[in-house]
């Protein structure tokens, strides 16, 4: 069954900012998903290449992804009632919160928008790797998933070549992604068939 794979930002970003979109996405595509993300996180992604310069490029390339229906973009409209009842209850925000606040929570609009998919009868996974956003997924009634099951699905599906080429992204992703563990942890996480995205 096609699922919505919603991306959470760490994940997304670090994706982007090593070149590596292209791995992500032929893997998710591989199992005849699809990838989406919030629209909020076009604008933090903005705003991390303005405070940073190792982002910069991310937002084009986040752009070209999205015209070509390769990432779907997922509105967040303030009208959207039932999205931002969602992300209050996960936030204890109120609805009505301040712009800079809903610019600060991709991961949650992420997880709002899972929700209301499943809500909708379809499946949807989010891809998150820190421990807290993994629990307040799972917390949410969603199934998570990781970077390492990424991997190690591409692995599987040939994307990935080899598992010299394997820990090389993941290295490269790492420098990135604070959510990852280390590579002792996660060389036999890597090589586990059981891990696959179905």
């Amino acid at each position: 069954m096609a699922h919505t794979v919603l991306i959470d930002y760490e994940p997304l970003r670090s994706f982007l900012a090593t070149d590596l979109q292209g791995v992500l996405l032929e893997t998710i595509e591989s199992k005849g998903h699809r990838a989406a993300i919030p629209a909020v996180a076009q604008s933090k992604l903005a705003a991390d290449e303005d405070d940073e310069d190792r982002f910069r490029g991310c937002s084009a390339t986040l752009q070209s992804l999205a015209d070509t229906r390769k990432i779907i973009i997922l509105p967040d409209s303030r009208e959207d009632r039932d999205l931002w009842d969602r992300v209050a209850r996960l936030t204890e925000f109120p609805a009505a919160m301040s712009t800079r606040a809903v610019n600060s929570m991709p991961n949650h609009l992420a997880l709002a928008h899972a929700q209301g998919l499943k809500a909708g009868g379809e499946t949807a996974v989010v891809l998150v790797d820190d421990y807290r956003g993994k629990m307040s997924v799972e917390g949410g009634g969603i199934v998570a998933i990781s970077t390492v099951q990424i991997l190690s699905t591409a692995a599987g599906a040939g994307v990935v070549r080899d598992v010299g080429t394997m820990r090389n992204h993941f290295e490269r992703l790492s420098e990135y992604n604070r959510g990852l563990p280390d590579w002792a942890d996660a060389d036999n996480l890597l090589n586990d068939p059981a891990l696959y995205l179905s």
